[in-house]
């Protein structure tokens, strides 16, 4: 069963590209989503972005599963 609140925190990180902007907007800290956004990638089993300089790039499943929880 999937957790409804972290896929709408993963689809804030995805829109946004940013877990601090993402938090922002979520009033969440950022040591928050990323606890979420770890558990989330624990029960997918795979890597929803990678860190690229000082932000991070989404995966092509990251974005995949940031659509598909939209619907």
């Amino acid at each position: 069963m999937w957790d409804l609140n972290r896929l709408r925190v993963w689809r804030a990180v995805a829109a946004t590209g940013s877990v601090v902007d993402a938090a922002k907007n979520l009033n969440y800290t950022p040591a928050t989503v990323s606890q979420h956004i770890t558990t989330l990638q624990k029960a997918v089993g795979a890597p929803l972005y990678r860190r690229s300089g000082r932000g991070i790039e989404v995966t092509e499943l990251g974005r995949r599963l940031a659509d598909d929880s939209a619907e």
